[in-house]
């Protein structure tokens, strides 16, 4: 008997430990994160980016803004926000603010000391107090949220203000300096969070710099606003049960009467779940799947893939139909106006392509329509992978097959990246939701984006297939292929080919499309077809690409028309990253949205 009280004992142990010490918080600060009603926290109601919302997506976009992340040390993101938000002081010399571009970060590796440098270094963050002037420091000391020993801590950190100034004049520096600010503004500012209180009669915003309105309302307005303040103090001094007893009074003075609106609960859930970007991890399972099935010919590699492709693209599915809820935008302006919205949706519409023609593929027989066009002479002159007549029916049908796993394979992939380069780079990219404003809500620029983002889509497409397809001829050269034709004279790199000509041919005609939409609609908006703008002319580089990669397979032998499209499209994949992520992360002009 005592042995078991001994083992029960021994396992609530590490249940009784102290939290540890994170990056930025002390085991003070993560205690208190464990004692506060987060929940009810992150469910209070604001106002941001133009809409009423929860703390938590106010919160969230703070963080991955300011941080690089949505959560600091594991604490729950309204928490961790506020924390850097009331006690300010405490985090002026901690490493809070992202430097994500290579330019500022050599320029501020040069202006540091060595140690500091060093620091630096191993974070990519800055220290707030390296950058603050005197007064916010003034200003934060009069509002509480920083102490005289606060602010002498801070100033032991190296200034870098004196160098910053003459860096505006500097083209190249004046992106990064503004994004710099907002990362400073976002983390430690001098504004307070707005709630919104108010009764069933309609919605009121309280805070610092709004007017409170009718009398009736004053003493309910008032009593928001000083529950707000109290919570303040009341979080200082780590006094978790009045926190969590302010936080319940707040969220029982919601305007709405009743129970919480779901949409609140949907959005936490939603922001809980990394924005439907998690669904990169079932993608990327399916990939796996897929290139086992591709290099195996095994049926259930195959069946998993594809199960984790379609569940994948549902779950996609759901958390894009979520955020268009949750943006309350009109039903013809679909979530794609931004560099998260863009990648994600891409991604969506690739699944559901692959989806699609698996279903449509899957039920054609040889000889009928929807069969890719196949030839007995271009089956014949596959290199390497001689076929004879009497096989060639049985090769057509494993053709359809292969092209099926191809399409799927190449969409899975796609769709794993792109998923994976939002979800682990929501700081940099941003995923908040706001709503739309003047000239973008028109339903001719979401026809534009929508068409556009699936051309880029399948250009990524292609670019992947190309590659696989470029290694597998080298492989073969090498005599290393995994495929033979004992296969039943089945050929990979000619199924390759005519998958890679398919997607090929919707690449060119979906970014062609949409680049003629985008003329038509930057008429309407600014009286111009075209201006050469940066965005414009990479995309018609885009275009005259995959134009070419057409052409050329009128113009080659058979024998080199794959390698010379797989060519082709990896130069025009390149061309579409360039000028989706370089062109707007680094020579942003009227069309760039990161």
């Amino acid at each position: 008997m005592s042995r078991r009280v001994l083992a029960v004992l021994v396992a609530l142990l590490p249940m009784a430990t102290p939290a540890r010490a994170g990056e930025l918080f002390d085991e003070e600060t993560l205690t208190f994160a464990s004692q506060v009603d987060t929940r009810t926290l992150s469910l209070l109601a604001v106002v941001h980016n133009g809409r009423v919302t929860i703390l938590d997506t106010l919160a969230r976009d703070a963080l991955a803004r300011a941080y690089g992340r949505e959560e600091i040390d594991g604490t729950d993101p309204a928490f961790a926000w506020l924390e850097l938000h009331w006690n300010a002081g405490k985090y002026l010399d901690k490493p809070v603010l992202q430097v994500p571009e290579r330019a500022m970060r050599a320029w501020i590796l040069n202006h540091l000391p060595a140690d500091a440098a060093a620091e630096f270094r191993a974070t990519w963050r800055l220290p707030p107090a390296a950058i603050v002037d005197e007064k916010a420091l003034e200003e934060l000391v009069k509002s509480g949220r920083a102490t005289v020993a606060d602010i002498e801590r801070a100033g032991r950190v190296p200034s870098l203000l004196a160098g910053l100034g003459p860096l505006y004049a500097r083209p190249e520096y004046r992106l990064p300096l503004q994004r710099l600010d907002e990362r400073y503004l976002a983390a430690i500012s001098t504004e307070s969070a707005s709630l919104v209180l108010g009764s069933a009669g309609g919605v009121f915003v309280v805070g610092p710099g709004f007017e409170y309105g009718e009398r009736a309302l004053v003493r309910r307005l008032r009593f928001g606003a000083s529950s707000w303040m109290d919570m303040e103090v009341a979080w200082r001094s780590r006094d978790a049960n009045a926190v969590n007893s302010m936080v319940g009074q707040l969220a029982a003075a919601y305007p709405y009467s009743g129970p919480r609106p779901p949409w609140m609960e949907l959005e936490l859930y939603y922001n809980r779940l990394g924005k439907g970007a998690a669904a990169w991890v079932g993608f990327a399972l399916a990939a796996a799947f897929l290139i086992v099935a591709a290099a195996s010919r095994g049926r259930w590699p195959r069946l998993f893939g594809i199960s984790f492709l379609a569940l994948s693209t549902l779950v996609a599915l759901a958390a894009f139909a979520v955020r268009w809820v949750l943006s309350g935008r009109e039903w013809y302006l679909p979530p794609v106006m931004n560099m998260f919205e863009a990648v994600t949706g891409s991604a969506l519409l690739v699944g559901l392509l692959a989806i699609g023609l698996e279903l449509a593929w899957g039920r054609t027989r040889p000889g009928k329509s929807g069969q890719l066009p196949i030839s007995a002479a271009e089956i014949g002159n596959c290199p390497g992978f001689p076929v004879q007549a009497a096989r060639r029916a049985q090769a057509a049908r494993r053709m359809s097959a292969g092209a099926r796993l191809y399409v799927a394979l190449a969409a899975s992939l796609y769709a794993a990246a792109a998923y994976g380069f939002c979800y682990f780079l929501r700081g940099s990219i941003g995923g908040g939701i706001a709503p739309m404003h003047g000239i973008l809500e028109s339903p001719l620029m979401a026809a534009h984006v929508t068409v556009i983002i699936l051309g880029h889509a399948l250009a990524g497409m292609t670019l992947i297939l190309s590659l696989i397809y470029l290694v597998l001829v080298a492989l073969g050269k090498r005599g290393l292929s995994p495929f033979s034709a004992a296969e039943n004279g089945d050929c990979p790199l000619f199924a390759l080919d005519r998958c890679n000509l398919v997607l090929v041919q919707l690449a060119t005609w979906t970014l062609a499309l949409g680049t003629a939409l985008g003329a038509l609609w930057a008429d309407a908006a600014w009286g111009r077809w075209w201006g050469w703008d940066r965005k414009e002319t990479w995309a018609l580089i885009t275009v005259l690409i995959y134009v070419a990669a057409l052409h050329a397979r009128l113009a080659l032998p058979a024998r080199s028309r794959g390698v010379a499209t797989a060519c082709l499209c990896i130069l025009g994949g390149a061309a579409m990253l360039f000028n989706w992520i370089a062109v707007n992360f680094l020579l942003p002009g009227l069309h760039s949205y990161a």
